[in-house]
């Protein structure tokens, strides 16, 4: 069974200026934690 998050997710991302700013986010945060795992380890 989907949860209500991931159908709700799903729906919004038909939305392309959604689509655009989620996936913007997504990379930044990727990226961010790159950083910070690289800094912890260090």
């Amino acid at each position: 069974m989907i949860s209500l998050f991931w159908e709700d997710l799903t729906a919004d991302l038909d939305n392309p200026e959604f689509s655009r700013v989620y996936v913007r986010e997504s990379a930044q945060i990727a990226l961010t934690d790159v950083l910070v795992n690289g800094f912890i380890q260090s």
